[in-house]
């Protein structure tokens, strides 16, 4: 499995923080006691949150960020009034519009830096793919109360936000956080939170419908969480001629199969090699058969039209688009870096090795004959 290590953290490294590394899914903490917040003051804690969120003069942008109460912070807002007993934490949703994985990390991180700045201590982060998935303060100014936040992706699944873990998958519809409603925290007026809206659909994807019932042994989770869905496959998708199929060839799609669960390829038709100038050797379904041939991809297709990246990116839902570094900061990749969530590879090409050289080599020598 492609371990996909992030380019830049936020906790930094130090002698007490551990380093988990489940190839999708990286975690970095330093270890801390999980205890309830009974006898605390948490309500302090989502002041001081709200506070710093919702003050667009703190970020870059002039904009504050887009962000909600979520799980038992919500239900304990519609069901108790207050603070679940038992709960562990103050829950955070942050709503980011997707366009790369360094984008999402830069206004992550201007978020966590301003949380830094102001008294709350990371201690903990997680990643998937690369992509900032959360992190975990803790408020040292009032008695260490813990804030979870959580980013939640838009411009990855058409009318939803997605996030993923270590364990679940979520797709949280964007109606219920687009139409977000700021409002008080019960019996503390100048705590101003922002609330799914309606309130009671959200708690019902989120819980199910019978969140208005206290667990016995899960006083923060009911049973019922049909939002938590399987995680999804990664796919990898690549393009090329393939003429002449070569061990260069081999080599790359080896690579990309590695990245992922599953490969798919897409062979460049005659047609569009012959718009680009490429005269191959081997018609769109030869190259196409030796491809399955190998047993190596899922899928098999022949690429008609040089704009359709995008509709196959939706079409098999797709992590990865994988292209050698002969191509690099191509506009003809670029273009779609971050549709949908995918994340643009670039692979160094086998040296000495291509079916241009193969062609030549073979002319010449049927010249000399």
């Amino acid at each position: 499995m492609f371990s996909n290590l992030p380019a830049r953290v936020m906790l930094p490294d130090g002698p007490d923080v551990e380093h988990f590394d489940y190839g999708r899914v990286q975690i970095r903490r330093i270890r801390r006691r999980v205890d309830p917040m009974n006898g605390l003051t948490p309500e302090v804690t989502l002041r001081r949150a709200a506070t710093l969120l919702n003050d667009r003069h703190h970020y870059a942008s002039g904009a504050a960020p887009n962000w909600w109460i979520g799980v038992g912070t919500a239900l304990g807002f519609a069901r108790e009034g207050g603070f679940i007993a038992g709960d562990t934490d103050v829950d955070i949703r942050i709503g980011l519009d997707y366009a790369g994985n360094e984008a999402a990390f830069d206004t992550a991180s201007e978020i966590v830096a301003l949380f830094k700045r102001h008294g709350f201590r990371q201690y903990r982060e997680l990643y998937w793919d690369g992509r900032i998935m959360q992190t975990a303060l803790a408020d040292t100014i009032n008695n260490d109360v813990a804030v979870d936040l959580n980013y939640f992706y838009a411009g990855i699944s058409d009318g939803h936000y997605v996030h993923l873990n270590d364990q679940t998958f979520r797709k949280k519809p964007r109606r219920l956080v687009d139409g977000k409603q700021a409002m008080r925290w019960p019996g503390h007026d100048d705590v101003i939170v922002n609330v799914p809206h309606p309130v009671e659909d959200y708690l019902v994807w989120r819980f199910g419908a019978d969140w208005r019932v206290p667990q016995a042994k899960a006083p923060v989770f009911p049973g019922d969480q049909p939002c938590l869905l399987p995680l999804p496959k990664v796919t990898v998708l690549t393009y090329g001629t393939f003429d002449l199929f070569h061990h260069g060839h081999l080599r790359l799609l080896e690579r990309a199969h590695a990245m992922g669960d599953q490969l798919i390829v897409g062979v460049v038709s005659d047609e569009l090699c012959a718009i680009k100038g490429k005269k191959p050797c081997q018609d769109e379904n030869e190259r196409a058969d030796a491809i399955r041939g190998l047993g190596i991809a899922d899928e098999v297709f022949v690429q008609r039209e040089l704009d359709q990246k995008e509709r196959d990116i939706e079409r098999f839902g797709v992590s990865y688009l994988v292209v050698g570094d002969d191509w690099k900061d191509h506009p003809r990749f670029e273009h779609v870096r971050g549709y949908k969530g995918v994340e643009i590879v670039y692979l160094p090409r086998t040296p000495d090795i291509s079916s241009t050289q193969i062609r030549e080599t073979t002319a010449a020598h049927e010249a000399a004959e």
